[in-house]
């Protein structure tokens, strides 16, 4: 009789449905916000990659002042992140090399940020270098992004971003640096 009284008795149900199923549903919001953040902070990288390459595409010369704002601007452009930004801009022009293929020289690089290398004939990221005809010039712009995000226990780690674009020159034939 006691055991067909309890049976039927629904009291705390919803609590303990709440108590089995909230730590499930709170990872899927913060894993959501937190995969969000860094969708939308890659975004802004992108961006930030573009308008910096697009401005120097439109220009002649860079100076070491140049180069300064550019990296200001960077910093502006993603104001969530406090330090670790990085900038290498370089100019790499295509020639024939003796066995009557395309390479690729360096004819300069800068940098700003931590821990920032200058680009090298050795490592030119060739692969995202178009079909160049010889003589023909390039900018490659790199921002390297660090990203911590909210949760690190919802499977994405501390990560340090790098997005490159190439642009022609848009009206001279080259990008001159003069530090």
């Amino acid at each position: 009789m006691k055991l067909r009284r309890f049976d039927k008795d629904e009291r705390g149900t919803i609590t303990i449905e709440f108590v089995i199923w909230f730590p499930f549903l709170f990872a899927w919001f913060v894993g959501t916000v937190v995969f969000f953040d860094a969708y939308k902070t890659r975004s802004h990288a992108a961006k930030v990659t573009y308008t910096i390459g697009d401005i120097i595409s439109r220009s002649e010369y860079l100076n070491t002042g140049d180069v300064d704002n550019l990296y200001l601007l960077e910093s502006r452009m993603l104001p969530k992140i406090r330090s670790g930004l990085g900038l290498r801009i370089s100019s790499v022009r295509a020639r024939t090399s003796p066995g009557g293929g395309i390479e690729y020289t360096v004819l300069w690089s800068v940098t700003r940020g931590p821990d920032m290398t200058p680009l090298t004939d050795v490592n030119i990221p060739v692969d995202i270098i178009p079909t160049m005809a010889p003589l023909e010039t390039v900018v490659v712009t790199e921002t390297f992004t660090p990203y911590v995000p909210m949760a690190d226990w919802v499977g994405l780690q501390t990560q340090y971003w790098r997005t490159a674009i190439v642009n022609s020159p848009r009206f001279y034939p080259a990008v001159t640096y003069t530090p």
